[in-house]
């Protein structure tokens, strides 16, 4: 399904295939969190993905299996507006370990 990128314990998985299309994201990446933890992996799983692969059904995939996310949104005029409303100490900078 995807390969190692990384020299980390637990190598994130790639699913560039899929690049530019939702249908099925949500089913994939709830699989690829199924396998990632039949591999016994306890540590914290995080899903990075960038606006093609973005939906509401992937954000309550990730949800429903715990797993952290950050995903870029379209930024369509209703996103840019919302996004103004956020105050300046709401933001949280994200740190990646060792991501490439």
């Amino acid at each position: 399904m995807g390969g190692a990128s990384s020299p980390s314990p637990t190598p994130p998985l790639r699913f560039a295939q899929w690049a530019g299309s939702t249908k099925g994201a949500a089913s994939l990446i709830a699989e690829a969190i199924r396998q990632v933890r039949a591999m016994a992996v306890t540590g914290m799983v995080v899903i990075r993905a960038d606006s093609a692969f973005f939906s509401h059904k992937v954000v309550a995939a990730c949800r429903r299996a715990k797993a952290r996310f950050s995903m870029t949104v379209a930024q369509r005029k209703r996103v840019r507006e919302l996004i103004t409303t956020i105050p300046e100490d709401a933001w949280t900078a994200i740190k990646y370990p060792k991501a490439t």
